[in-house]
């Protein structure tokens, strides 16, 4: 029978630190703990929350009224000839990257170091140098908390697009049991296609080298994420109308960005937060800013989910008020 835990302590399992405690808590790891919860939840009438690796979200408040509910399940299975993966939702992701070089694959190199669990990254189509999750997945196995039934989403039905999937869209509705992914073998299906990743790699790559040099990049660019108390990238980049830009452009004239399928454009907002607000490394009270970017927020440990959460509605009302534009948080605030 799965355990209850009450009243408690969330501290170590979010990368903020934050002291808040949960009035229940339970890891799962069995299809049989899914259906336990489900009727636990039913029973108590209580709101809950699934919790990842816990990277990527804020507590609130001191208290949670309500049942987190932990991932612990943590299997890796190669099969089909090492072209495809199963892997279960409470495997770190970066743990994931390092098994299959280990196992000489290596097209998952581009996602070296992202914090957080497999469902974390399938939740928020997490990506870096030019690769997203979601184009490697074949299905997604769930846990559906309103029908109490597994259920699999193909690739289609999972709705990725930038940082975003129907499982973030759906209130917590369902719970990643299982992700299967389409990989590679060969040197040939890693993706080199970013323009930045390409600055800082050889001419001639050594596939067993490209876990390294991109550890060596994520640590320039946020610092060592296993020993300072972070998020990583705090906001999106914007997506914005070509008129946006335009108006953009005539403030910030050398201001990079991106054409993209859907018409709109892409610009960094941590060119935007460096240019227009001049952020870069200063404090905030308990949160101090990186000093090479700006999208990284570092706090100390006495930070509280509140001083988080206005100091980012502060930056988007700044932002706003100086180019008309809205941006997004990729930060996740459970109340």
């Amino acid at each position: 029978m799965i355990k209850i835990q009450k009243n408690k302590s969330l501290k170590k399992f979010n990368t903020w630190k934050i002291n808040s405690r949960a009035k229940y808590f339970c890891e799962v790891e069995t299809e049989k703990d899914f259906l336990e919860i489900f009727d636990f939840i039913k029973k108590e009438k209580i709101k809950y929350f699934i919790l990842g690796g816990g990277s990527n979200v804020v507590f609130l408040n001191d208290f949670y009224d309500g049942l987190i509910i932990k991932l612990k399940n943590n299997s890796i299975e190669l099969y089909d000839f090492k072209k495809n993966i199963e892997i279960e939702a409470g495997v770190i992701l970066d743990d994931l990257v390092k098994f299959l070089q280990q196992k000489k694959i290596y097209n998952m190199a581009n996602l070296t170091s992202i914090p957080g669990t497999v469902s974390g990254a399938i939740f928020g189509n997490a990506g870096a140098y030019g690769l997203e999750i979601g184009e490697l997945v074949q299905k997604v196995l769930v846990f559906d908390l309103k029908t109490a039934k597994f259920k699999e989403f193909s690739q289609k039905v999972c709705n990725f697009s930038y940082r975003n999937s129907i499982f973030k869209q759906s209130n917590s509705r369902y719970l990643i049991y299982k992700v299967f992914l389409k990989i590679g073998e060969t040197k040939k299906e890693q993706n080199l296609s970013y323009t930045k990743l390409n600055q800082y790699l050889k001419k001639k790559i050594n596939p067993n080298e490209i876990r390294k040099e991109i550890e060596e990049i994520r640590k320039e660019k946020f610092g060592d994420l296993n020993k300072i108390r972070t998020t990583g990238s705090i906001f999106k980049n914007a997506e914005i109308t070509n008129r946006q830009f335009k108006n953009i452009q005539k403030i910030l004239p050398d201001i990079p960005f991106w054409d993209l399928d859907n018409g709109k454009i892409k610009i960094p907002t941590g060119y935007l937060l460096d240019k227009l607000l001049n952020i870069k490394g200063k404090k905030f009270g308990n949160i101090k800013i990186n000093k090479d970017n700006a999208l990284v927020f570092y706090a100390t440990v006495n930070v509280t989910g509140k001083e988080i959460f206005n100091l980012i509605k502060k930056i988007k009302k700044n932002i706003k008020k100086k180019v008309n534009i809205n941006i997004t948080s990729e930060v996740i605030f459970i109340k």
